[in-house]
């Protein structure tokens, strides 16, 4: 009888004590494990911020400029993560956690390795000014032509992504023109400053401005940057500590505020925007539950985890495909024949176990890595690394100005490939790559003008950072070299 009764009451109720038992001994074992990670990420982040505050040229290097976005966007999303997991596993918290740590490693690791002797002599090749100067007039006139087109132009939205599609798409490529063409012409107001280059820099900004009014992150942060490192770059002006800490926290402050902004930027409510709360806004980002795009990142790796679906590349191809190749001039037939079929996590607003996002929120470039490579995914941040390193070791010379330009469009999108994907990164590389090359190619000085002038020549480094003498140089481009400490 008392048998029975136990195995009738007894058994179950002892088998549901040990499952919560055990459900309870995991979480708090996960939750200890993902407050670890998150230490470490912090620490991570950290210890380079602090080593700019002592050398603060040190925030326009790849590895400080990540930790800097790290610390800006994922450390408040990763504290916000661990307190409200939602729909993802607490397994899966940390595992984001840990891909984070992995990336950001990852960042160091690849600025460890030395350039590449073939990009720094391409980069450093005396430039026309006066040609460059035509070429930024030229796109800035293209992106002014591109915004009045836009402007009458009936837009069509994809009824499966939201995006844009149709010949609107064609039109904002070429819109982009507008940034480099600004950051060509502010280089040379500020390399030869006369009324036409200053007057074609003002007129240049504008577009710059409207994006950034509307509350565009990444357009607001190539701005900002664009005259920031100009102003390093030919008036050797070094930012300041205190610059630097109050950019940081502005950063992590307004980031969570940005659709608010946006919807009071879109009915032109300037006063609501005067009266925004920041301080309070992310008080409530971190207590209490809301959208996160680290969250979205952990779902779609917990849902790579679970199918073993890795893409192994294929999404970095079908982003070049997507952004270059015209479906209006090619039919999209055509075009999706160039793409691998793989699952698009920004097409499906979701991951492929079923897990649905909040249209036009993003999953981070910890998570894209991951889906496409797994663990070893962290290592595309390292091959950013050994690209960015190139890219700065050549700006440094005096006649780099090429080299520059590359790296101040570029800068944003190592930044990108932290808060949004990485997917983007090879095709804004492509992009500015091919207009800046094509005027680099315009502007650049023929071999048989450098014959009897000494060409600019290497020195010694100092310490990690190269650095290029300013000598023999031509007259025709008036650089010069920059000298930064280690």
């Amino acid at each position: 009888m008392n048998a029975g009764l136990f195995r009738t009451i007894g058994s179950p109720l002892l088998a549901g004590l040990v499952k919560v038992g055990t459900s309870q001994i995991a979480a708090r074992v996960y939750n200890d494990m993902a407050s670890f990670f998150f230490v470490l990420l912090l620490a991570l982040a950290g210890a380079p911020l602090a080593m700019t505050m002592k050398k603060p040229a040190r925030i326009f290097e790849y590895p400080f400029f990540m930790a800097f976005a790290f610390a800006a966007f994922i450390v408040p999303q990763a504290l916000a993560l661990i307190r409200f997991p939602g729909f993802v596993e607490d397994g899966s918290v940390t595992a984001v956690l840990i891909m984070a740590c992995f990336c950001l490693i990852s960042c160091f690791l690849g600025y460890q390795l030395a350039p590449s002797a073939v990009m720094l002599n391409l980069t450093s090749r005396p430039i026309d000014m006066n040609r460059l100067f035509r070429a930024g007039i030229l796109f800035i006139a293209l992106g002014y032509t591109m915004i009045n087109a836009l402007s009458t132009t009936e837009a069509q939205y994809s009824a499966e992504t939201g995006g844009l599609t149709g010949t609107a798409t064609i039109l904002l490529f070429f819109q982009l023109l507008a940034y480099p063409g600004f950051a060509i012409a502010l280089f040379c107001a500020l390399r030869r400053p006369s009324f036409t280059t200053i007057a074609v820099s003002i007129v240049g900004v504008f577009p710059l401005l409207r994006d950034a009014m509307v509350g565009r992150r990444e357009n607001s942060t190539i701005l900002i940057l664009t005259i920031v490192m100009s102003f390093f770059y030919e008036r050797h002006v070094m930012p300041s500590r205190l610059a630097i800490a109050g950019m940081l926290v502005f950063s992590m402050l307004a980031i969570p505020a940005t659709a608010e902004y946006r919807e009071y930027a879109n009915q032109s409510n300037w006063d609501a925007v005067r009266q925004m709360d920041l301080v309070g806004g992310f008080k409530r980002f971190v207590s209490e539950e809301s959208t996160l795009e680290l969250r979205n990142g952990a779902a779609v790796i917990e849902s790579t985890r679970q199918t073993g679906n890795y893409q192994f590349g294929k999404a970095y191809w079908n982003h070049i495909v997507f952004r270059f190749v015209p479906a209006q001039l090619v039919s999209m037939e055509f075009k999706q024949s160039l793409m691998f079929d793989v699952w698009d996590v920004a097409r499906a607003s979701g991951t492929e176990t079923g897990i649905q996002f909040s249209r036009g929120s993003t999953i981070t470039g910890m998570a894209d890595t991951f889906l496409q490579f797994g663990w070893l995914g962290c290592l595309f941040f390292a091959f950013m690394g050994v690209l960015f390193k190139g890219m700065w070791q050549a700006s440094l010379a005096s006649n780099a100005l090429f080299a520059r330009l590359m790296y101040v469009m570029t800068f944003t999108s190592g930044m990108r490939a932290v808060t949004h994907w990485t997917l983007d990164f090879l095709p804004g590389l492509l992009y500015f790559g091919i207009f800046l090359g094509l005027a680099g190619v315009y502007a650049a000085v023929p071999r048989q003008r450098l014959v009897g002038k000494a060409r600019p020549r290497r020195v010694a480094s100092v310490g990690r950072s190269q650095t290029f003498a300013n000598v023999g140089r031509p007259p025709i481009s008036q650089g010069s070299s920059i000298r930064v400490q280690p």
